[in-house]
């Protein structure tokens, strides 16, 4: 089991130029969603999901830009924003607590509504294992860190890395997982506390950083937490 928690404090990001952020629409299962992108194509894909009040993904692009996390990463970002389909934006139903009742209540399984997901890949998403290698890298806040867990459980072979921030996962997710994942939380989150960390407990390959104070938004700080966790260079305990 590699659960580690990492104690170094972080310095503030840096604050050059501007990511260059380009906007597309992509074809998906549900419809056309829009998307912003942003680095080389021939970079490690880093597909990010918003939460819930932020479902445009501005946040996300504002963690990027201010890490410049498409050069120190050497990543691709790739920010959908569910917003815009209806048929694919947030649904009080997906959310951890709604889902765990009614699989209690006796409801059918869920099917993965993130299946529309697949078509934002850069990467063969049918075929080979091994013609998929290197995956993506996806990432979740809040919202977005249910609906990306649940991807990478019912698509563990797309998927390299999980990053998730302050993720509304229910247990059974969770326990799920086996991909390498870096959880982001703070002690003080008001809307996802910091005990429901525990829902991963028994996760083979979970880094879990910890800080004090941060509330449930994104902050500019998580980007050099995330560059450093990509680049295996971060200071363990």
């Amino acid at each position: 089991r590699d659960t580690r928690e990492t104690r170094r404090r972080h310095p503030t990001p840096r604050r050059g130029m501007p990511t260059a952020f380009v906007s597309t629409v992509v074809r998906t299962s549900l419809g056309p969603v829009r998307m912003r992108v942003a680095g080389a194509e021939s970079a490690q894909p880093f597909l990010a999901l918003p939460g819930l009040g932020r479902a445009d993904n501005r946040d996300w692009e504002r963690v990027i830009t201010a890490g410049d996390l498409t050069s120190t990463a050497n990543l691709r970002a790739l920010l959908p924003d569910p917003l815009s389909n209806f048929r694919t934006a947030p649904s009080l139903t997906e959310f951890a607590v709604i889902r765990t009742l009614t699989t209690l209540c006796g409801s059918v399984e869920y099917p993965c509504r993130e299946d529309w997901l697949l078509q934002t890949l850069p990467v063969p998403t049918e075929g080979k294992a091994e013609d998929r290698a290197g995956g993506i890298v996806l990432a979740g806040h809040s919202w977005g860190g249910g609906a990306a867990a649940r991807f990478a459980v019912a698509h563990p072979t797309l998927v390299s890395k999980l990053v998730l921030v302050s993720p509304d996962v229910e247990y059974s997710v969770a326990q799920q997982l086996r991909v390498p994942t870096l959880l982001i939380w703070s002690r003080d989150d008001w809307i996802n506390p910091f005990i429901w960390t525990s829902r991963f407990k028994g996760h083979p390959a979970l880094t879990l950083h910890a800080t004090e104070r941060g509330g449930h938004m994104l902050q500019e700080s998580h980007a050099d937490v995330i560059a450093c966790w990509l680049n295996s260079n971060c200071s363990k305990s």
